[in-house]
């Protein structure tokens, strides 16, 4: 039965998100062309499910997700953004719309032969006499550059032993089933020990317990064999880093032993007593047992200036000054004593990612021994660490570390606190859950904790991304506390996103005052925030006024094509065909239809007809209709405009050309009712003027009664034509 998998979509502040979480470690593709991106899964017995997507996110971005089969779906862009495609947790796939076109990582569809491998699996299965053996077939390669996390080796690489006979073959197969014995994943039914000794051996030993990935033998062309440890175990030893030096020991980290028992300031004085003994020597028992006091309270400052009165070397010393920085929520130097422990299989795990600003993306982390560590901490120690932590993996997209770090905070006894709650916010809105997330978020900003205007933030934001109001109270809330917080990180966010939030409520004044009075390194970028909320949101007067003040300010050049495409757009609309030219700039290359047709109809309201011609040179679809048929009645081409509007089913511009040239027949089958009822009767009238003038016939009273009695019918018609609005 196939495995039903719904894909998840969250959106944020400046990117679009899809998740798909197979059950299994999953091999998929992912890759572009020139109006969107395909994603595949190489499993035909998954039914992806894309029903849910745009329940979470807008079409800003991603306009349209549809099937490519059950297993794989094709992403239509409208925005120029680029991809980040990667995975958190093995099947755990995450696809990133990012705002800007910098940074793109998916490689260009194309369609790529795989090379017939120099012997088919069931062979190579006959040649180790293993006949009955399955042997998972070549998946299709779906991409000349398509970028893997593991890339196999090309058939003619350096590296590569060939394989010259069957017998090499056949030890190839044997050695590599003789791995997946050593990892538990298959039972050898055969007696080691006879067969050697048959074959006048001695019997080998019992092979040493592994600790980390076995080295692999060498394969021959075409063929790749790898078992689940191969593939979920990290090539490196759990008792070295990267860079294959030792991993610090759990002793360097001990903060529940080195907690003790007793109040924090009788463990102080206990250490403190007896740290300097006779002839002022220092007693280096004392001062170790000091320093892992500080560090067990999360005294930072206190373990540095320790350490700067009494300087130490050594390893354990160099990771302590590493982890008062950590303790005290800042980040250690570069080149500290804990870079390059990622990998370790052991609490220095923990410690390591505290010590990065951000995690590195294709970089092992042991998200194992990290959770493992953290869990071992001291309650009031886990708590204080929490955030960061949880930020370095929300920040990967790694939603599962997340929640374990979540629960083993809310586990403890005791109230877990309002850190604990953002923190399972932020995990909601990474998975999507913005219902869930704001919700917790609008408790904790009621609560008026310490997190309090960092949910604020967050709040505001979501808000934002979704393109949704604030409320009267959230925007006058986050208005006094950027004011309080002034000069600090939160205060010039809160303040940032109370200037957003503004807009999309409205209240474009109050954000556009804001932005003027805002620091020169910040406008710009407020200015990027704000067009898109003016130009949907705002009515004809206010979009002119802050429009043309971004135009003037220079500051509209600056915006996103998107941005500058929607305030021209808008501003020709409005009569201000100049400034809207000038908004889009000098004409590029690769622009898109949508900006050539602006340009086109900009074009047209600057009466250059034969310009706004070149602009759609080649485009289809009614608005390109549009602006040659507006072209071609502006040089007074009214039978040319009249075909071009036809081309593009306008009829009602159709028609008014038609009326202005006198074709009635078109006006007749496309025209208003109004029309058509006028070249009717027009048409009858006609015929009774050529019945009652023939030549020498002099007509009688009645005749010229039915004449006065169209004449004033006509009257009348003309006079409601001429009090109906155009296109009536």
């Amino acid at each position: 039965m196939a495995e039903e998998i719904r894909v998840r979509s969250g959106e944020h502040a400046s990117f679009s998100r899809l998740v798909i979480t197979f059950a299994e470690p999953t091999e998929w593709s992912f890759g572009r062309d020139a109006t969107g991106y395909e994603f595949q899964a190489a499993r035909a017995d998954v039914t992806l499910d894309l029903s849910a997507i745009f329940t979470r996110i807008p079409r800003n971005r991603i306009k349209d997700v549809s099937a490519l089969g059950s297993n794989g779906f094709r992403i239509e862009m409208d925005c120029a953004c680029h991809s980040e495609s990667f995975e958190i947790s093995p099947g755990k796939v995450v696809i990133d719309i990012k705002d800007g076109t910098e940074g793109e990582t998916a490689p260009q569809l194309a369609v790529k032969t795989a090379q017939a491998a120099d012997v088919r699996p069931q062979e190579l299965a006959n040649l180790a006499g293993l006949g009955g053996l399955a042997v998972r077939q070549p998946l299709p390669v779906l991409g000349a550059e398509m970028a893997v996390e593991e890339p196999m080796k090309p058939s003619n690489s350096e590296d590569t032993p060939v394989a010259s006979s069957e017998a090499e073959f056949r030890s190839i197969l044997v050695q590599e089933l003789g791995r997946a014995a050593m990892q538990g994943l298959v039972e050898a039914d055969i007696d080691i020990a006879n067969n050697a000794q048959a074959a006048g051996e001695e019997p080998p030993t019992a092979p040493a317990p592994i600790s980390a990935k076995p080295p692999r033998p060498p394969q021959a062309p075409g063929i790749r064999i790898e078992t689940v440890v191969d593939r979920d175990l990290p090539d490196i030893s759990a008792l070295q880093t990267a860079q294959g030096s030792s991993c610090h020991p759990d002793a360097f980290f001990d903060l529940t032993a080195w907690r003790g028992t007793g109040s924090p300031a009788e463990l102080i004085v206990r250490f403190r007593n007896g740290l300097i003994g006779e002839f002022d020597r220092i007693d280096h028992a004392q001062l170790d047992g000091l320093i892992q006091t500080y560090l067990a309270l999360g005294f930072g400052l206190e373990v540095l200036t320790l350490l700067e009165e009494f300087p130490r070397d050594g390893a354990k010393y160099q990771v302590a000054k590493a982890m008062a920085h950590i303790v005290d929520h800042d980040l250690p130097p570069v080149g500290n004593a804990l870079a390059g422990h990622l990998a370790c299989d052991s609490d220095v795990a923990l410690w390591a990612v505290l010590a990065r600003e951000q995690l590195p993306r294709g970089e092992f982390v042991n998200t194992v021994a990290v959770g493992a560590a953290f869990s071992a901490l001291p309650i009031d120690m886990r708590r204080h660490l929490a955030d960061p932590l949880a930020e370095r993996f929300l920040a990967v997209g790694n939603t599962e570390v997340v929640a374990r770090i979540h629960a083993a905070v809310d586990r403890a006894p005791g109230p877990h606190g309002p850190h604990v709650d953002l923190m399972k916010a932020r995990v909601d809105l990474a998975e999507g859950r913005t219902d869930a997330a704001s919700a917790n978020l609008e408790s904790i900003v009621s609560a008026d904790v310490p997190v309090s205007p960092e949910a604020l933030a967050l709040l505001l934001e979501q808000r934002n991304a979704r393109g949704e109001p604030a409320s009267a109270h959230e925007l006058g809330n986050a208005e006094a506390l950027a004011f309080e917080y002034g000069g600090t990180e939160i205060g010039a966010r809160l303040l940032r996103d109370w200037t957003i939030s503004n807009a999309f409520s409205g209240r474009f004044s109050a954000a556009f005052a804001q932005m003027a009075v805002a620091p020169d390194a910040q406008k710009q970028g407020l200015a990027e925030a704000l067009w898109d909320p003016l130009t949907r949101l705002s009515d004809d007067s206010t979009f002119l006024g802050h429009a043309l003040y971004l135009h003037r300010s220079g500051l509209a050049t600056g915006i996103s094509p998107e941005g500058r495409l929607a305030l021209a757009d808008r501003l020709n609309n409005l009569g201000f065909a100049d400034e809207a030219s000038q908004i889009l700039g000098p004409v590029s290359v690769d622009e898109t239809d949508d900006m050539r047709l602006v340009r086109a109809q900009i074009a047209i309201a600057q009466k250059d007809a034969q310009l706004a011609m070149r602009h759609v040179a080649g485009l289809t679809g009614t608005k390109a209709a549009a602006v040659r048929g507006n072209a071609q009645a502006t040089l007074g081409n009214l039978e040319q405009a009249i075909s071009a509007y036809r081309n593009g089913d306008i009829d009602d511009k159709a028609s008014a050309a038609a009326w202005q040239t006198g074709d009635w027949a078109v006006v007749e089958q496309i025209g208003t009712d109004l029309q058509k009822r006028f070249v009717q009767f027009q048409a009858n009238t006609q015929v009774t003027v050529d019945r009652v003038f023939v030549a020498g016939t002099v007509p009688n009273l009645a005749e010229l009664g039915d004449l006065a009695s169209d004449a004033e019918q006509a009257r009348k018609l003309l006079k409601k034509m001429l009090s109906t609005p155009a296109g009536g």
